[in-house]
């Protein structure tokens, strides 16, 4: 874009987006989602990543662009021009009073380590079809949108190891498909972990570790029933340990270290029967009662520590 304004260089490309490629015959979901792709391209300054090289070349299909996969989907075949007509609504292929087509659509949005940066923009969140959007370890900024509620076949969501800052959008609780949320690494962002993440039930990792998290762990969380790997270390979480965590049978990792919990241990921790690596240092959590975990082959504490939390049958002493 050498050194020109984003808005502009969006503002040109969509002046040329029919003549290069679409045209108003082209059915509506494939040209959003073509402007879509494009506004994240400048929205995160893609001319600067490592990636972008393809990006937005003259008849090469969004799909073919490094980082994105797509499948064949079944869309709406009502044109650009015909949504226009109405763009206050636009028919889902689920109606079954519209005709369909069939087009390659965005699933999967992969660009680790590829010098992102800049914030992520609204329009991400209208790629209905996305179950992967994988952006860790780059250096996006700003808040997650407070829409991202809408990528309803979302599976795994990796932004881990960028800049954002915030609270961690409420809008993630809608997301019932997911499996995978990682966000740690995000140092400024915050708040306390929301209440919706217990309507996330096929939710199996959760992974939310140096941040700024503050709080209660939310008893919301005892409904994550398929969780099986629960990181949150390196954050500011306070209180006891709740019974709960024992309803979560499947859990195989837990990792709670360097916060504020305090009191005891508490019992419902023996019914994890399928724990292998529990760390539990840097807290207030008195002795560790090791009969109640003796399946687990990694436990870490601070082994005969006089303060904080201690172990006598600790495989890691820190």
């Amino acid at each position: 874009t050498n050194g020109t304004d984003p808005t502009d260089d969006l503002v040109n490309y969509s002046n040329n987006l029919s003549s290069i490629y679409l045209d108003v015959n082209t059915p509506a979901y494939r040209v959003a989602q073509r402007f879509a792709v494009a506004v994240f391209y400048f929205a995160t300054k893609g001319d600067e990543w490592d990636a972008g090289m393809q990006w937005l070349q003259p008849g090469l299909n969004e799909c073919d662009y490094p980082g994105i996969r797509c499948e064949e989907v079944t869309i709406p075949s009502i044109s650009l021009a015909e949504a226009l007509k109405n763009p206050d609504y636009l028919p889902r292929h689920s109606d079954g009073t519209v005709d369909t087509t069939t087009e390659r659509m965005i699933v999967e949005i992969n660009l680790p380590e590829s010098n992102l940066s800049g914030k992520l923009p609204n329009e991400l969140m209208t790629f209905p079809f996305l179950k992967r959007l994988g952006l860790w370890s780059n250096q996006i900024e700003g808040q997650i949108p407070g829409n991202i509620g809408r990528l309803q076949n979302l599976e795994s969501l990796l932004l881990d190891d960028n800049n954002f800052t915030g609270d961690i959008a409420a809008g993630i609780g809608s997301l019932g498909k997911l499996k995978m949320l990682s966000l740690g690494f995000n140092p400024n962002m915050g708040g306390q972990i929301p209440f919706g993440i217990g309507n996330l039930y096929d939710l199996e990792a959760l992974l939310l570790p140096n941040m700024s998290l503050r709080g209660n762990l939310p008893s919301s969380m005892q409904n994550l029933e398929k969780l099986k790997n629960l990181e949150l270390q390196s954050n500011d979480l306070r209180g006891g340990l709740p019974e709960w965590l024992g309803f979560l049978t499947n859990l195989e990792k837990l990792n709670l270290s360097g916060n504020g919990f305090n009191g005891k241990i508490p019992e419902g921790l023996s019914k994890l029967i399928n724990l292998r690596e529990l760390e539990l240092q840097d807290n207030d959590l008195g002795t560790i009662p090791c009969s109640a975990l003796e399946k687990v082959a990694i436990l870490s504490a601070n082994c005969q520590s006089i303060d904080g939390t201690s172990c006598d049958c600790c495989t890691l002493c820190v």
